[in-house]
């Protein structure tokens, strides 16, 4: 009878013990997996403010970042234009960077292409090499504005560009914009008009900067340039600000 005891009272804590791991199990179970569903729900809740702050950008451009979010992979920005008018380290292409970087983290990749010559003379292989999601190209006009008669026949390097651009990746994204108004241009604002009707018939953006800038008819926008040429301190600044409010809507 003592020995039916012993082995009865064994059994029992072998069940409590069983019965006890089995508890442990399930409840880290749940607990592990409301710890999973938290991490998710803050990475999702992460992505969809980045993507809200992208509501500017073409449809296109909002869903290929869309995917490299799910895919956890960076999306890559490239900006292209003349040396002369992109400034150096506090120019409106760095501090366009710079405001990117700190707004969508490491969602984004930033790089910088620039170039001093005429479009003619840009091998965009340089761009095409960084395989970019997004490419914002200021296409040299103010170089282009010595070089060509006609200034509808630069628009046929960007067609080239994109063309290259898009046998390596067909889902990039171009975006157009002009370089920096200067007082009373006369061929250099048909340059631009020019570049905006081709970015219209091409279904491109076109990012027009020159809203924010002093009119053209306005001698006050010599306060904004650098030998009433290129843009100086204040108009890279005033520049940036705006491709920095439509890359990121707050």
């Amino acid at each position: 009878m003592k020995i039916i005891s012993i082995i009865l009272a064994g059994l029992l804590s072998l069940v409590i013990i069983v019965v006890s791991h089995v508890a442990w199990v399930e409840r880290t179970s749940m607990n592990g997996s409301a710890d999973v569903n938290s991490v998710e729900k803050e990475e999702k809740a992460i992505q969809a403010s980045f993507l809200a702050m992208a509501a500017n950008w073409p449809e296109d451009a909002v869903q290929s970042y869309a995917q490299t979010l799910e895919n956890n992979v960076p999306y890559n920005l490239v900006l292209v234009g003349s040396d002369s008018s992109m400034g150096e380290e506090d120019g409106w292409a760095a501090q366009l960077a710079a405001n990117i970087r700190e707004h969508y983290q490491d969602s984004i990749t930033v790089e910088t292409v620039r170039f001093d010559r005429f479009s003619g003379d840009f091998n965009i292989d340089e761009v095409d090499q960084l395989s970019p999601d997004l490419v914002l190209i200021e296409p040299f006009l103010m170089k282009d504005n010595d070089w060509y008669e006609d200034v509808t026949e630069p628009l046929e390097n960007i067609d080239k560009w994109r063309e290259t651009l898009s046998e390596t990746n067909p889902e990039v994204t171009v975006m157009l914009q002009p370089a920096n108004p200067f007082y009373l241009p006369q061929k250099y604002k048909q340059q631009v008009d020019a570049l905006e009707t081709y970015a219209s018939e091409q279904g491109l953006t076109y990012i027009n900067h020159w809203e924010a800038w002093p009119d053209i008819t306005n001698d006050d926008i010599a306060d904004y340039l650098t030998d009433n040429y290129y843009p100086n301190g204040e108009g890279h600044s005033l520049w940036a600000k705006y491709l920095t409010d439509y890359f990121i809507v707050e």
